[in-house]
């Protein structure tokens, strides 16, 4: 079925663990940071949802594994892929120390003709 998943979660599942991290909704034009993450102590949230139903053992082993800030933002992506929505990263700098502000987006499909017209094959 799925390389991650042995059940897909259901979109009111991910919705949950979007409002781990301050999401409402797939719709909501949100920006967090690792930092973010800390002070809403979603590492220890992400632990106790239940998302070991939804994941292969082994998968769920690698992922959840000395879990930490960087491991729930691939976990999130992991969620929101499954809905066709994306994780973006923008680097900041501030005060000299560089950060990663991440937010939700759609992915942007392109219709078969646009796909057309941008492809060229060559053969030699």
């Amino acid at each position: 079925m799925n390389q991650l998943f042995k059940v897909v979660p259901p979109i009111e599942f991910v919705n949950e663990v979007l409002n781990l991290f301050g999401i409402v909704n797939f719709n909501e034009n949100y920006k967090f940071t690792r930092d973010d993450i800390k002070n809403k102590d979603v590492v220890t949230k992400l632990l106790s949802i239940g998302l070991e139903k939804y994941y292969i053992n082994c998968k769920y082993k690698k992922c959840f594994t000395n879990l930490d800030e960087k491991k729930t933002i691939t976990i999130l992506r992991q969620l929101v892929r499954i809905y066709d929505y994306k994780i973006n990263s923008i680097e900041k700098f501030s005060n000299g120390k560089k950060y990663l502000i991440y937010h939700l987006s759609k992915n942007i499909i392109l219709n078969n003709q646009d796909m057309e017209s941008k492809v060229i094959l060559q053969f030699d």
